[in-house]
Formats: structure tokens, C-alpha cells, sequence
């Protein structure tokens, strides 16, 4: 069941600003995280008619622009398991214990878990193009307020974290499919759950990739979440090998 009418823009703002709060008393307080994930691609470097699809799963505590998580990808039988970190600026991955930690940019890196970029998702929020009227929905044995959000032009790129030349921006973001939703619960309006959809074709490769990313949240006593020391940097191509 949802609110009558659409919501004006400055309803939608306040909305947003609404939201962007309760995603900043999360990252506050302290959360545990759970993740839920699919990837899948086609097209590009790919052979015609063939698609890759992995599913991706984790768990772990975020506060701030900090968080550590375990982080499954399972491809067919094959199952790959990795320590992941990540800051404000870097993700660090190390895939066994004896095998070190590596790093790459994050921005490199956000079709992996875009529903934990807690940052990148407040300021969708506070800059999104539409923010829906609430939806009455029943998650985790309760009730909670769902909202669909249409991110602004840049967080669309990010979030999407395909490199798009100036002069392609227009028709790249006009095929880009991207929403976010976000789950508060009712009443207390706290952090329940994030949903990122994407979908999009790379102008210059022609690959399309089509992701889900769930996270859901509770509070959490958390503690330190520095970054590893001894790092090697690496490109993103590299970090998950």
C-alpha cells in the first residue's frame, strides 16, 4: 500500500534528506552487514550467445567509510572466498591468509558491492532525479516504509563504474538503468535494507552488465576497521585473482 498522488519535488527532497539520515546514523552507529549479490554479462569481448553469471555473498560490520566482510563468489561448482576492506578511498582484497592483501582505487571497483557504498548512497539520496511515495511492505518479520530512487547523472556513472567520455554522456546515461531502493523500518525509521539495480551497456566495449545488490543491516557494536598495513597496490583486473 503506498501514499496517494506523487510527491511534489520538495516532498521528494525531504524525502531524500529523510533517507540520507537514516543511511548516516547507520554508518554512526555501526552496522552488521549481509550481502546478496548477482552479476551478469554479456556481449563485449564475450562470444555471441554466451553470458557470464556469478552470485556473491558476504557478511561482515561497516561504520563510517569503513568496512570488513567476508566476500563469497560463486561461478557454477566453483566457489572463490576473500577477506574484503575497504576505506574512503581504497578496497583491499586478500584471497587467503598466507597470500597478503592487495588494493585497488574503490571507485575501480563498485559494481562489485554497491549497496554497501554507504557514502555514495547518501548522496544519491540527497541528489536523486525522483524519490517514489513509500510503499508498505513486510520485511524481516516486521513492517517497513520502501522507497525507489532514480539517482542524478553522476551517481548513475559511479554507481554504474563505467568510464564514459563526456561526449557519449548523454546517450550512455539515457540507456543506463539504475535505482535504488531503500527499506526504513515502521516505526523507528532505522536502516533496514538496500537494493541496487543496475543495468547498462559499455559504450566503447559493447559489454551490457546487469546487477543486484542487496544489503541488510542491524546495529552492531563495531570496532576497528583500519585498513591492513603492507598492501600491494594492483589494477583491478588483478585483485580478485
Amino acid at each position: 500500500m503506498g501514499a496517494c498522488g506523487s510527491p511534489t519535488r520538495a516532498q521528494q527532497a525531504a524525502t531524500g534528506r529523510q533517507l540520507a539520515e537514516a543511511v548516516r546514523q547507520a554508518q554512526q552507529g555501526g552496522v552488521r552487514v549481509t550481502l546478496e549479490e548477482s552479476l551478469a554479462l554479456n556481449g563485449g569481448s564475450l562470444a555471441a550467445g554466451q553470458e557470464y553469471r556469478l552470485q556473491a555473498s558476504g557478511s561482515g560490520l561497516a561504520r563510517g567509510d569503513q568496512a570488513r566482510f567476508s566476500y563469497a563468489i560463486d561461478q557454477g561448482s566453483q566457489r572463490a572466498t576473500y577477506q574484503m576492506m575497504f576505506d574512503a578511498s581504497r578496497l583491499y582484497v586478500e584471497h587467503a591468509p598466507s597470500s597478503g592483501w592487495k588494493s585497488v582505487p574503490l571507485e575501480s571497483m563498485t559494481s562489485l558491492f554497491p549497496a554497501l557504498r554507504l557514502t555514495l548512497i547518501r548522496q544519491s539520496l540527497l541528489l536523486a532525479s525522483s524519490i517514489s511515495s513509500p510503499q508498505l511492505i513486510h520485511l524481516n518479520s516486521g513492517f517497513a516504509r520502501s522507497y525507489a530512487i532514480q539517482p542524478g547523472p553522476d551517481q548513475v556513472q559511479q554507481l554504474q563504474s563505467i568510464a564514459v567520455d563526456p561526449s557519449i554522456e548523454a546517450a550512455f546515461l539515457k540507456q543506463a538503468q539504475t535505482q535504488i531502493d531503500v527499506d526504513l523500518s515502521l516505526p523507528g525509521d532505522r536502516l533496514l535494507q538496500i537494493q541496487v539495480h543496475l543495468a547498462a551497456t559499455d559504450p566503447v566495449s559493447g559489454q551490457h552488465q546487469e546487477i543486484l545488490s542487496t544489503a541488510s543491516f542491524s546495529p552492531a557494536r563495531v570496532g576497528d576497521l583500519s585498513p591492513p598495513g603492507g598492501d600491494v597496490a594492483t589494477s583491478p583486473g588483478e585483485i580478485l585473482a
